[in-house]
């Protein structure tokens, strides 16, 4: 980018933005300064046209004052070319203004969908809380919507909270439920008066994507403020580190062994990944970007830039050579994983990309997009070989099988479709009547599919997509599973504030790991032997398989970063 009398134009704008300031220059020597201060508002038109900010926090009337100000230049003679260029940009934004985004939305208790409003960007969330209290028949003025862990501001339009299409919004009431509800840990409620709501929720500069710093803030609950929940704890592939990402971005690296911290990640860290070596962290990071971190040092390697939109995910490639990003902008792109060059655009998605993996190989990639389909590329070529059509609906999450033989995609209304990778051929849908799948995953052997919905987790056959095993004792929704290496043994993590442990061929329970203070967000083997567990009550935590013992509490909490051994 060539910054230019405070513009900042792409490479293909520079000739423009030189016409511009010419024209402008020119302006500022009349005599009575009109033409002076036309210069200056074509100028701050035309940057944020030309800007990331013109898609995430655009409004019916300011694309009405660009418009104006293009009238007004074209009076006063500008250069037709420039005023056509930004005329065709505005265009797009008015027509992006004007389309209509699927915003899905599901009961906070049970996890149900309940609707799914079609809503235009500059909508407010008041408007999209009316429509949904006639569909559901309720007056209650303490509804309010919530994505992922943040409660979001009525007041705002679906563009400044950072909704798009086929996005997931949770309907809660004041007061708002945060606390384990397995009958022995205690409840967590509170009376939030509209004003302590207002401070808690995150502003729009803070949304990822946004042109400001991109940083999420705490979850609403309880806790006091310094308590900042986890958004996900991962292992490296070498079993000797781990790598917890907050949900205000901040990424840490610990020693598996001690449960010592061994550095932070520079920059804004809101997933993390680590490369086959266990050497380099990739994450989803702020201002439409991805990063590479140093796993030893934290320091950033590379960002990656040129997405337009949020990045919703970056994976490494089994080998390490390439990553792979998607992102609401309708394209997931591939890139040189050592030194952050894009290598290949994946351009044919209709809407957001929300999802993006290899497959074992590595030769090939799957997307899951909002526009229902999924689609399969050549890595590194980028050229599409299948669109599968879903007939699920939007779809968030898309993998290959084990064996790469099948993949799955999962849609925002928790149904889940199976296709042949070969033939690209539907295998089966599961789908369901009242409830929804949270998540789904192979297992080891690729033979079957475990699917997490409400209190359950349950096992479908691959090939014939039937129920053949139900995992019963949770008693709140199960937000994670995994399955160890072997496949013998399935481990699950639930809002009751416990994980628990399973054989995967007789659905017994054999273990209860207790200790979290609110929900088990996440839950990740670490060979046959461990497990670990990440909470919203703002700590990782370590557990030997065998004997149940926690062996490391990590404390990710920004005020006090220390470690702590039981």
């Amino acid at each position: 980018e060539y910054p230019l009398a405070g513009i900042q134009a792409s490479n293909g704008d520079l000739a423009f933005a030189l016409t511009l300031l010419c024209w402008g220059t020119a302006c500022a020597s009349q005599e009575d300064g009109s033409s002076s201060r036309l210069g200056d508002t074509l100028s701050e038109a035309f940057s944020w046209l030309t800007g990331p900010g013109a898609y995430s926090g655009h409004s019916s009337n300011r694309l009405l004052e660009v418009r104006r100000a293009i009238e007004d230049a074209e009076a006063a003679g500008a250069e037709e070319d420039l005023l056509d260029t930004m005329r065709a940009r505005l265009e797009e934004l008015e027509l992006e203004v004007r389309r209509e985004h699927a915003i899905e939305v599901r009961d906070e208790e049970t996890g149900a969908t309940i609707t799914v409003v079609r809503s235009i960007s500059t909508d407010t969330l008041s408007q999209l809380r009316e429509t949904v209290r006639r569909e559901i028949s309720d007056d209650d003025n303490s509804l309010h919507f919530r994505k992922g862990d943040r409660v979001l501001d009525n007041s705002w339009t679906l563009a400044e909270a950072g909704l798009s299409d086929g996005d997931v919004v949770v309907l809660v009431r004041t007061p708002l439920r945060r606390g384990v509800g397995n009958g022995t840990a205690a409840e967590c409620s509170a009376a939030l008066c509209p004003a302590a709501l207002e401070a808690m929720a995150v502003s729009p500069s803070q949304i990822p994507g946004s042109s400001a710093s991109g940083a999420a803030t705490p979850a609403v609950g309880t806790e006091p403020a310094s308590v900042v929940p986890l958004a996900a704890a991962v292992p490296s592939p070498d079993g000797s580190r781990i790598c917890t990402c907050a949900d205000n971005g901040e990424g840490k690296v610990w020693c598996l062994r001690t449960g010592i911290l061994v550095c932070e990640l520079g920059g804004q860290a809101m997933s993390a990944t680590f490369s086959c070596d266990s050497q380099r962290i990739l994450g989803v990071s702020d201002g439409c970007t991805a990063r590479i971190w140093c796993a030893e040092t934290g320091k950033c390697l590379r960002t990656l830039y040129g997405h337009a939109e949020e990045v919703k995910a970056a994976v490494f490639s089994p080998e390490g050579h390439w990553i792979a990003t998607a992102s609401g902008d309708s394209i997931a792109s591939l890139w040189d994983a050592v030194e952050g060059q894009r290598v290949s655009a994946f351009v044919g998605h209709q809407r957001a990309v929300n999802d993006i993996s290899f497959s074992p190989s590595g030769a090939l990639a799957i997307t899951a997009s909002a526009d229902a389909t999924a689609r399969i590329w050549r890595v590194p070529a980028g050229h599409c070989e299948r669109v599968l059509r879903g007939q699920v609906g939007p779809l968030r999450r898309a993998a290959f099988s084990p064996d790469g033989m099948r993949i799955i995609a999962l849609s925002g209304a928790g149904a889940i479709q199976l296709w042949s990778s070969v033939r690209g051929n539907t295998a089966g849908v599961i789908a369901f009547r009242s409830r929804h799948a949270h998540t789904a995953t192979f297992t080891s052997d690729s033979q079957f599919v475990l699917v997490a919905m409400a209190n359950e987790c349950f096992m479908y056959s691959a090939a014939s997509c039937e129920l053949t095993m139900a995992f019963s004792a949770h008693t709140d929704l199960v937000r994670g599973i995994a399955v160890s290496p072997s496949g013998e043994l399935l481990a699950s993590a639930s809002q009751d504030g416990v994980a628990r442990l399973w054989r995967a061929s007789t659905g017994e329970s054999l273990a209860t790991f207790a200790g979290h203070s609110d929900w088990v967000g996440s839950v990740a083997f670490v060979g046959e032997g461990l497990l670990l567990t990440s909470s919203f009550d703002g700590t990782a935590k370590v557990w030997e398989v065998s004997s149940g013992a926690c062996l490391h509490t990590l404390t990710v909490n920004a005020a006090w970063a220390q470690e702590t051994f039981d």
